[in-house]
């Protein structure tokens, strides 16, 4: 774990910054160092900011490399958009025609034809969120 000295110009503007910044990411951040700071246990820091102590250690040294604005710039646009998405019209077509009974079935051809490996249950966590239903055959 990283120990962390600050200043006390680092300390008032580590103090500014948790009471005016509006992200909420941004905060847990700063919670982190101030807890680090207060030589709070690693695992207990992770436990009430909802983190793993990997990240705590990553903040750290972000801050320690990088200050206050590195480690208050989120370098990422939000969620990554979901990798089935470039098929989902395709798949929605497919299994309103019935083509699929399972979703293994549904893995299987995903993996064949779009070289997309995915689990089943996010399989099904996909169709459910996005009403994409199995249909049975017709014989």
């Amino acid at each position: 774990m990283y120990h962390l000295e600050l200043s006390s110009a680092e300390s008032n503007e580590l103090k500014k910054r948790m009471k005016n910044t509006k992200n909420t990411k941004v905060l847990r951040r700063l919670q982190c160092i101030h807890f680090v700071h207060e030589e709070e246990p690693r695992c207990r820091i992770a436990d009430l900011l909802g983190v793993t102590p990997e990240t705590i250690s990553v903040w750290s040294r972000i801050f320690s490399e990088k200050g206050f604005d590195g480690l208050c710039s989120l370098h990422y646009d939000g969620r990554r958009p979901p990798v089935l998405d470039i098929v989902k019209d395709e798949l929605k077509r497919d299994l309103k025609a019935g083509k699929y009974e399972t979703l293994k079935e549904v893995q299987h051809a995903l993996k064949e034809k779009h070289g997309i490996d995915v689990c089943l249950s996010w399989i099904w966590r996909y169709a459910k969120k996005n009403s994409l239903h199995l249909s049975k055959r017709q014989s």
